[in-house]
């Protein structure tokens, strides 16, 4: 093995202006920023809820990832690490290829499996590979390269099939229970539950979907002198009272990919980022801003976007085993009739906040391969009319998200507490499991 990893290294040097992540080349790691960005705007505009998202984002990750692994000996595949994937394609060692092409290739690939606006991640491959083409790579190599990516996205797309995601369709809807204190649909569409079933999914990492069950809800009441009944009264309190800033924060991180807006008599649905999106842009901020090249930056946005799928399905999972209803149905019915959050509560319920769960997870990871006191300026709610946010870590900005579900009056701070202990435990999970830098 390891001398057909030195001959692989001697053919690469062989290779003219070969676009290679060992050599802090920034511009090929700008070509991986397009493509998650390319795909960020596939997911908003097909409209994939945020669990879906985070499949997408974690498969597409992966195959640029396994592609890039070749340009080192430095980084170790994930195949026969990740749950249900094997031991994937190689590049012949007699051969010559541009990885950054196979990365193009097999993460378009996978993409375009995954999204139904195609032509999205069509124009952002067709655009990319002409920008190599420019740097005169023989034709040999180019075919090469681009039969390399297709070999691995083929690999991966038949791994996807298997997560049962495709079953879901076919899996018993969620039926109100009609129990006081738990899940109702909430104003103004009352939009049924959102993937009640998503803790079927295959993890990547976690053996179940309730491996980190976290602590339980405080029990319903109505009792003024309730556990239950004093957080409610807290969101209640905390929104009527909201500060300028934490207005901000509120909307900084809404992150709600679909909003029902009314205008008289009817009713459309603006979109944006999903949660997970949002930290593939700080990646892309933070990777952009230390100038890391393409396969370091690869190796973080698959590390993240594997952290926040597992998290999606552990958070998934605790809700609907404790199925607890939202702030605004208690308050409304119990407290003030005429309240309502800053923004429209998500449909589905309450315990833990995702918001809590994937930015600590997130945070986490990247806390772990970039380092602690990393500060950078977030700017990925600019393009839709918000101002940038300056933070001094990861997890302060973990921290901030998860207060803003608070602030929105969309969450109660237990579920934020117990979702940011869940989400760093799944994360300080994968650290220990995966491997993916060699000693």
């Amino acid at each position: 093995m390891e001398n057909s990893k030195l001959i692989l290294v001697v053919l690469l040097f062989a290779v003219s202006k070969l676009s290679v992540a060992g050599n802090a080349d920034t511009a090929s790691a700008n070509i991986l920023h397009t493509l998650v960005e390319q795909l960020s705007q596939a997911i908003i505009q097909d409209g994939f809820n945020p669990p879906q998202a985070s499949r997408i984002y974690a498969y597409c990750n992966i195959a640029a990832y396994e592609a890039l692994i070749n340009t080192s000996t430095d980084y170790a595949s994930l195949g026969k690490q990740l749950n249900g994937l094997g031991e994937l394609p190689k590049p012949d060692t007699k051969l010559n290829y541009d990885f950054s092409y196979s990365a193009v290739v097999a993460f378009s690939k996978v993409a375009r499996a995954l999204v139904y606006r195609v032509f999205v991640t069509d124009a952002a491959e067709k655009e990319l590979l002409n920008k190599l083409e420019k740097e005169n790579i023989e034709s040999k190599t180019i075919e090469n390269s681009i039969k390399y990516g297709n070999d691995l996205s083929d690999y991966i797309i038949a791994w996807v099939k298997q997560d049962n995601f495709i079953q879901l369709k076919t899996m018993q809807r969620y039926e109100l229970k009609g129990i006081p204190g738990t899940w109702e649909p909430t104003p103004p569409a009352y939009t049924d539950a959102l993937e009640p079933n998503w803790n079927k999914i295959r993890p990547m990492v976690m053996k179940t979907a309730d491996q980190f069950k976290p602590s339980p809800p405080f029990e319903f009441s109505t009792d003024t002198a309730s556990d239950f009944y004093k957080q409610n009264y807290f969101v209640y309190k905390t929104v009527n009272e909201l500060t300028t800033e934490k207005l901000e924060i509120a909307k900084f991180w809404d992150d709600s990919p679909a909003h029902n807006e009314a205008s008289g008599h009817f009713m459309y649905v603006s979109r944006k980022l999903t949660p997970g999106g949002h930290w593939m842009n700080i990646v892309k901020i933070v990777a952009k801003d230390k100038k890391l090249d393409m396969l370091t930056s690869s190796s973080i946005y698959a590390l993240v976007s594997i952290a926040f799928f597992d998290g999606f399905i552990s958070c998934w999972d605790e809700k609907y085993r404790t199925n607890l209803m939202r702030p605004e149905t208690f308050i409304n019915r119990y407290i003030n009739s005429d309240w309502r959050p800053i923004f429209e509560t998500p449909p589905f319920p309450e315990h833990t906040s995702g918001h809590a769960v994937i930015s600590n997870a997130a945070a986490t990871v990247l806390t772990d391969l970039i380092g602690d006191n990393t500060s950078f300026v977030d700017s990925t709610e600019v393009p839709y009319n918000l101002t940038v946010r300056k933070f001094n870590s990861f997890n302060e900005a973990a921290q901030e998200a998860s207060m803003s579900r608070i602030y929105a009056g969309i969450h109660y701070m237990n579920a934020m507490e117990e979702g940011e202990k869940q989400g760093k435990a799944i994360a300080e999970y994968i650290i220990k499991i995966l491997i993916t830098k060699k000693d």
